[in-house]
């Protein structure tokens, strides 16, 4: 049963497509318009002739009004094609309610030479009375059908001047098709559609105005008319076709005063004589180069765009050669995907207050441009927008700017200078790689016009995003604040002149071996910790070949993983009294490193921790330790020394934290521990263990003038040897003191 009413449906359905129409009355069919109240005269059948003799009166009046299934609907349209061929139809009478005939309406209707029409009709589709007699009885000249200029007939001579009538809403489509006589029209302040190609290649048309009036203009409309040479649109202009003045030869200026204009595609193409631009469309979108309407017009020089523009749209002056400078105004809000690509000529942009966002590769290619200014409320910057801009000098940017996509500035060498005007809000600009962002090129970063040698992140900056300071090599030293969090990949990149850093971030814990300072700015010598660090980042120094001093501030506790790796030019390391960790590997390869003492504080220290430190001679252990990871000391080959204050059976032991070193190392403990040391795992392995240490407060780094010189002091070398006995007599160096029952190192 199902599938029989599914046959039944579909043979409704192919019924009613064959008949074209919505109902019948009388002899005419008629499909209802949009509104629902009115009605167009339609064809019988979709393949002409739609009626024929036996359906017609060859003397046919059409009715004012028609009434179906008790509604009543107003004929006002004669649709497409509904009497085409209808060869025995000698005279037609309209009622008033007509204002539209459609394409092909009354076409070949051969004997037709009778045709009443009111003066309501607006709008005369193409074809409409060809061949009939009506139209072949009509004098040579302007054709009128009620208020619309329907054809010229016959050939136009050379230089005829066209004025149509007061009152002409529309001409119609393909009205002057090919006038090639017809050198100029005069339209009426009534006009309110030009139809398709109505003076399509009217070679002569020289001079036509465009009347206030004016709302529509057809596709292809003024194609090919090459001794046009100015086309000023008024602001009430609302649609205009696809190619409408294309291959217009002769046009040299083009003002576009239709604000909300809604376009079509390659409008201008092809006029090669164009120089002149005034565009003040509010909005419009171009999808491809193809479609741009100005595509090939290689020889514009001025393009304006006036003070209604909002967006300036994709490729809509691509490759305009002869430009030399561009105002963009204040209401502009975007700049579309290559909007000004390969405008070689270009020296000069002014980017309006209000602008947000540029396209991708909306400048590239731009070689000759020198400056460009960015108005105060830009956000982003399209990938490749600036690429080879090579004689930019000079970049300002906003503190308005969020993001910078991928190669922004790719090959723009010639910037010198990069300027800014907020530090913070640098910091949060999204770069997408190295050269989306100036200083790729730039070098040198300048805050409200100073050049920032001494960088200092300001205190409310969390994250620093990636990239932002890569290749600034005008910077010496940075400061970062206490509020930092994060840091992104590459943010310091190639910034080969910083030397000293200090470190005052709080919370941070985002490096890596493969995102450390080291990858960053790799010469950096000197790194100071604030005094409210309490955790030293892991990786933070990693690979800092060039470290020499590390100031760890009054409150380190903790130091990372790897925060020191490889950190071979560090000859001493004072830790301060407050640290009680050091990390795995946090000093592994730092062959620089001679002498070590761990403060009493420390309480751990980590795997690995001083690995392979081969320079590392002297060790000295505070009485706090609790624990020591596995190979600690794993490969320092020259340690000869180790002093330990701690009670072994209080220190947990890795496994071969003295590998390869206690062969010919001595161990000093105290006496009160010696007997314990002896039978200690791992300690016991120290050919040499002697109980001369004696009771202290507390081991420690202290600077020489931090002594007190009146009290008597005993002076050792570092492998145990006594020496001096007054502060005065020594010389510059790194020596064990007892002073009391205090022992400590000091470095003079």
């Amino acid at each position: 049963m199902r599938r029989h009413i599914i046959t039944i449906a579909l043979v409704a359905i192919t019924s009613l497509q064959a008949l074209a129409y919505d109902f019948m009355e009388g002899e005419l069919c008629y499909n209802v318009n949009p509104d629902g109240k009115s009605v167009s005269v339609t064809s019988r059948f979709p393949d002409a002739p739609s009626y024929n003799s036996e359906d017609l009166p060859s003397d046919l009046v059409i009715p004012n009004n028609v009434i179906h299934n008790d509604e009543t609907y107003t004929v006002t349209t004669i649709g497409r094609s509904a009497f085409l061929g209808c060869s025995y139809l000698r005279s037609v009478t309209m009622p008033s309610s007509v204002s539209t005939i459609e394409d092909n309406a009354f076409m070949n209707c051969g004997s037709l030479a009778y045709i009443s029409m009111p003066e309501t009709i607006v709008s005369v589709g193409w074809n409409a009375f060809i061949n009939t007699q009506w139209f072949n009885s009509q004098p040579t000249g302007m054709v009128y059908v009620g208020r619309v200029a329907y054809k010229y007939k016959g050939t136009a001579p050379t230089g005829t001047r066209i004025d149509l009538r007061e009152g002409t809403v529309m001409v119609s489509p393909y009205a002057f098709y090919s006038c090639g006589g017809v050198s100029q029209v005069v339209l009426p302040n009534t006009l309110e559609t030009i139809g398709q190609e109505a003076f399509h290649n009217c070679k002569a048309l020289a001079s036509i105005n465009f009347p206030q009036s004016l709302s529509t203009i057809g596709e292809k409309s003024f194609a090919y008319c090459s001794k046009l040479s100015t086309v000023e649109l008024p602001k009430t202009v609302l649609t205009i076709g696809n190619r409408a003045f294309e291959y217009c030869t002769g046009i040299t200026k083009v003002v576009l005063d239709c604000t909300d204009a809604q376009i079509g595609n390659c409008l201008f193409q092809g006029c090669d004589k164009l120089s002149s631009v005034v565009w003040n469309i509010q909005s419009y979108f171009i999808s491809s180069i193809s479609d741009s309407p100005f595509q090939d017009c290689p020889r514009v020089s001025s393009f304006v765009f006036g003070e209604n523009v909002t967006m300036i749209p994709n490729y809509i002056c691509y490759n305009m050669r002869n430009i030399t400078s561009i105002v963009i105004p204040n209401t502009v809000i975007s700049i579309g995907k290559e909007s000004f690509n390969k405008c070689k000529g270009l020296t000069n942009v002014e980017l309006g207050n209000s602008l947000q966002s540029i396209g991708e590769l909306a400048f590239s290619d731009c070689q000759n441009m020198e400056s460009i200014t960015f108005g105060s409320s830009l956000s982003s910057i399209g990938s490749f927008a600036f690429m080879q801009c090579s004689k930019l000098g000079k970049i300002t940017l906003p503190k308005s700017l969020q993001s910078v996509g991928y190669s922004a500035f790719y090959e723009c060498a010639g910037i010198k200078e990069v300027h800014i005007e907020d530090l913070a809000s640098w910091c949060g600009i999204h770069f997408e790689n190295d050269e989306a962002n100036p200083l790729y090129y730039g070098y040198y970063l300048y805050l409200n016009d100073a050049n920032i040698v001494d960088l200092v992140i300001p205190d409310a900056v969390e994250t620093i995003n990636d990239h932002a300071f890569c290749h600034c090599v005008g910077i010496k030293s940075v400061t970062f604040p206490a509020s930092l969090v994060t840091m992104g990949t590459n943010a310091f990149k190639s910034c080969s002149q910083v030397r000293t850093v200090t470190w005052n971030a709080r919370n941070f814990s985002n490096f890596t071996r493969n995102n450390s300072l080291y990858l960053n700015m790799p010469n950096i010598t000197i790194i100071k910790f604030g005094n409210e660090v309490e955790k030293i980042p892991d990786y933070i120094c990693c690979q800092l070949s060039k470290l020499t001093t590390i100031d760890f501030g009054e409150s380190a506790s903790a130091i990372g993983v790897s925060a020191f790796l490889q950190c071979d030019h560090l000859t001493e390391i004072k830790l301060p009294g407050s640290m009680t960790s050091i990390g795995e590997n946090s000093f592994t390869f730092c062959t620089g490193l001679t002498t070590m003492t761990i403060p009493n504080s420390v309480k751990s220290i980590g795997n690995k921790a001083f690995t392979e430190c081969s320079g590392l001679t002297s060790v000295t252990l505070g009485n706090g330790l609790k624990s020591i990871g596995y190979e600690a000391f794993y490969t320092c080959k020259r340690l000869t020394r180790v002093d330990s204050y701690s009670d072994p059976a209080e220190v947990a032991m890795g496994s071969n934290v003295f590998s390869s070193i206690t062969k010919d190392g001595s161990l000093h403990v105290l006496p009160t521990h010696y007997e314990a040391y002896k039978t200690a795992d791992q300690w016991r392995e120290f050919r040499v263990i002697i109980d001369d240490l004696k009771e202290t407060e507390g081991v420690e780094i202290v600077r020489f003038n931090e002594l007190d010189s009146s009290l008597p002091v005993e002076i050792y070398d570092l492998g145990g040897r006594r020496l001096y006995e007054h502060l005065n007599d020594i010389p510059a160096g790194t020596y064990i003191i007892r002073q009391g029952h205090k022992i400590a190192k000091i470095v003079k």
